[in-house]
Formats: C-alpha cells, structure tokens, sequence
C-alpha cells in the first residue's frame, strides 16, 4: 500500500502504511526506502541518511539502498560519499542506469573523464534511446580528449531528442574550445555559434 500510495505521490498515505509496515516489521527495508525516499522529498536529508544507514545494516548489499543514498549524499552536498554510494548500487546491480549515470557524471566531476566515459558507455549500451545518457557521454568523452566520439555522442542524442538544449550548447562548446580532425579552424567556429 505504500509503494502503491508513492506512484501516486500521496505522501500522507505513503507515511501512514510505511509506519504501520514497519511498526509490524522493523526489519521490513522496502518500508525503511520509502520512509527515507519520504524523508529526502521533504528535504529532511539527515534523518533520510539515518533511515538508509539502519536499512543497510539489515541487506548491505541492497543496490536500491545505495542508489538512494548517493542521491541523499548529494544533496547534502557530499559528492565522494554519493561517489561511493552510486558506485556500490552499479557494482551490485550493473544494469541499474540510474547508478550508472550518476556514478559515471559524478566521475566526471571529480576529475576522472577515462573512468566516467567507460562508466557512461555501459549506461549508453543499457539504455541506447536515452538521450541524457548520451549527453553525459559526450560531456565524458569531450573530457577525454576523444572529439569524435563524443560529437557522435551528442549527435545522437540530439537525434533522439532535437530539443535538448544541453546538447546543442555542449556540442557548440566542443566546436569552439577543441580542434577537430578535418575541419579548419573558421569553419569550426562557426559550426560551434550555429
């Protein structure tokens, strides 16, 4: 009933039957991921992250878990603990894109482009509609130095979705700021302002 009341975004309801479930059952951990999940909505981050940490002492290798307390991480404003957290969700449950992608972007962010393309290209694989996951691969693989790849890259995910924004500004930036293989250096510019 409280997964049920959460699609529909009931948030009273998701309370009351994740309470009863877990005054039943303290042990029960989809009651203690949606208590937490209810906890990050209302942006009561620490008591989210207390909730998670409890729900982890009974299934530590909870893929579900992790992926809510990256986000949770994050929004404390701890991206080497979400770092961390994403990763172990993606480690447990490799074809989890969402633990994939944030691990991958959070690579990214901290400075490791190589580790966050590879990352990224299997959340690509997983998921080859997904326009934002060929955004980041792009931005992963700008970062990388690969500029052909990462022009793909964008290009497909402006194939998929011709008014994602972030994709046309990230492939005028790799226009502008990179030299490219077979292209002089005017013409290059002005693809990138187009």
């Amino acid at each position: 009933a409280a997964t049920l009341a959460w699609s529909r975004k009931d948030l009273t309801q998701v309370e009351r039957e994740a309470l009863l479930t877990i005054k039943y059952d303290e042990r029960n951990v989809p009651a203690m991921r949606l208590m937490a999940m209810l906890f990050r909505q209302q942006g009561r981050l620490d008591t989210a992250r207390f909730a998670l940490d409890n729900a982890l002492e009974v299934e530590p290798g909870n893929a579900l878990l992790h992926l809510e307390l990256g986000h949770v991480q994050k929004e404390l404003g701890d991206d080497k603990a979400a770092l961390v957290a994403f990763e172990k969700a993606a480690r447990l449950r490799p074809t989890l894109l969402e633990a994939l992608d944030n691990y991958g972007v959070l690579l990214l962010k901290q400075g490791m482009p190589a580790e966050a393309a590879s990352v990224l290209s299997q959340s690509a694989k997983l998921d080859p509609r997904s326009p934002r996951a060929m955004l980041h691969l792009g931005n992963a693989l700008r970062a990388s130095k690969q500029y052909a790849a990462a022009e793909a890259s964008y290009k497909k995910a402006l194939e998929i979705d011709p008014n994602l924004a972030e994709a046309r500004f990230n492939i005028g930036v790799l226009y502008i700021d990179n030299p490219l293989p077979g292209i002089e250096e005017l013409a290059r510019l002005q693809k990138g302002l187009a």
